[in-house]
């Protein structure tokens, strides 16, 4: 018996919605389905709060494990909001509250868990972390997480697990399908053969992946023999599935009125996700500075560290690393107020040798790279332009850290750019910081304060685990949490 679990979270109460995750796990319940290879499936993707997933979820389970059933395979996806914290993965679901982590996510163990109490042959993890300043992807110590997972996949009989990024990386999603997703499903359909084994699956993805201009890198652990078939798909079928999965077309039924007045309502409604003057966008950067000031994220690092947060107008020449937002921006640049220039120059760079041959000395070619020569925000209305946030420390033991934010925006959209750091000590009292890896989180609706105070909690709440991490890392502290609060004596 073949079993699947597919679940996919779109909606959030207090994190950034993810709108492309449901479509992208009724895609794969469609392939799921046409298989025909798997008895029994539970599809979440409604009501994707923590009770009722929790409820639905360990009935199924349940239902499996009194059945004394030999399964055979289980398929378990995921999409959605992700978190990694203190050697766990959390999935994270509609009602997430931080201080109820526990109750408002799903533990990857507890996945695990109810995965191994019915000792299936074959476990096939999907997740699928949309772009969203997911935890496990990007700002956690890789080495930790990549040993937990190495060490669950020995849990198994066989497993394949499936990542959509590395775990210093975003997952990119557009409103249809993430990117990830789409590809597993490219995967089958463009497939020249029937017989479609997980190997299969990895090899396409890997490549596919190596053909986009972006920067997510899929990952895999997986423990079988690399024959393991997921399915047989006739050429008929991968057709039929085609036109369910990517069919674009629109009704054709109603007449040109109806049409017209559709369209007319359409861009009526768009409208009102604009604004209507600088005054709207000035009042979007004012309500940014008052959360920031908060700090309302960090909780027991202000028993060590006094918080800052500084908000300037920078010139971007003088922003480290400015060259990779500039490379993100551009993608969209016709919508957003920037303006970027750049210019040519020679460089020389050294010729591999072919064939495991060495010469005695070393070759070079000259080769015309292109670089950023210009950068700058058109629009000037907005009040700043850069935040600097410092945790600064109170004991001369203790490290200083910064996080930095720096925005691009359209009439209808802000995007966020922030990175994190620890400074440098060059001289007594003297700081510089160290390289700066500008992280993009996703475009947010300018007339959505709750997303934008959504988004920069989370960006916060990982500058404190990034710190947290690095305290621990560097006092070498045991696997259970670190009491960040001094002893009073």
């Amino acid at each position: 018996m073949k079993i699947a679990l597919l679940i996919g979270v779109s909606e959030y109460d207090t994190q950034q919605k993810l709108p492309g995750c449901k479509n992208d796990v009724l895609a794969i319940k469609q392939i799921i389905d046409a298989t025909k290879e798997y008895d029994d499936k539970l599809v979440i993707y409604k009501n994707t709060n923590s009770n009722n997933i929790k409820q639905q979820v360990s009935a199924f389970f349940d239902k499996h494990r009194k059945s004394e059933e030999t399964i055979d395979e289980i398929f378990f996806y995921f999409s959605g909001h992700g978190m990694y914290k203190e050697e766990e993965f959390y999935y994270i679901l509609s009602d997430f509250d931080f201080p109820k982590m526990n109750r408002t996510t799903y533990k990857n163990s507890e996945i695990d868990d109810l995965i191994k109490s019915l000792n299936p042959l074959l476990t096939v993890k999907i997740i699928d972390a949309c772009e969203s300043g997911v935890r496990y992807v990007k700002d956690i110590n890789d080495y930790e997480i990549k040993k937990m997972l190495e060490g669950t996949k020995q849990n198994f009989n066989n497993c394949y697990f499936m990542f959509s990024s590395q775990f210093n990386e975003s997952s990119y999603a557009e409103e249809s399908l993430s990117y990830f997703t789409e590809s597993f499903a490219n995967s089958i359909l463009l497939n020249e053969t029937e017989t479609i084994r997980y190997r299969d699956i990895m090899d396409y993805i890997s490549d596919d992946f190596l053909q986009k201009n972006i920067q997510q890198t899929p990952y895999y652990i997986f423990q079988g023999t690399n024959t393991e078939v997921f399915a047989s798909f006739s050429r008929d079928l991968k057709e039929e599935l085609k036109n369910k999965l990517f069919d674009d077309t629109v009704e054709v039924d109603k007449t040109e009125e109806e049409k017209d007045v559709s369209l007319i309502t359409k861009i009526i409604e768009d409208a009102k996700l604009y604004c209507m003057s600088t005054e709207e966008v000035k009042d979007v950067f004012i309500l940014i500075e008052d959360y920031v000031n908060t700090g309302n994220e960090f909780s027991e690092l202000l028993n060590i560290y006094e918080y800052s947060a500084e908000f300037t107008d920078i010139y971007y020449a003088n922003i480290s690393n400015i060259g990779a937002v500039a490379k993100v921006v551009n993608e969209d640049i016709e919508d957003f107020f920037v303006s970027m220039k750049y210019k040519v120059r020679t460089v020389r760079v050294p010729i591999k040798e072919m064939f495991g041959f060495r010469s005695n000395e070393q070759k070079y070619k000259e080769e015309q790279r292109r670089y950023l020569s210009h950068y700058e925000i058109t629009e000037e209305s907005i009040p700043y332009n850069y935040i600097s946030v410092d945790l600064n420390p109170k004991y001369p033991n203790l490290a200083k850290y910064n996080c930095s934010f720096i925005f691009a925006f359209s009439k209808k959209e802000l995007m966020i750019f922030h990175s994190y750091t620890r400074y440098k000590e060059v001289r007594w009292g003297e700081f510089t910081k160290d390289n700066i890896n500008w992280r993009k989180n996703p475009k947010v609706s300018l007339k959505n304060e709750t997303e934008i105070k959504a988004n920069f909690s989370e960006i916060l709440r990982g500058f404190n685990e990034y710190v947290e991490n690095d305290l621990k890392n560097h006092f070498k502290s045991s696997n259970e949490k670190t009491n960040l609060i001094p002893s009073e004596k």
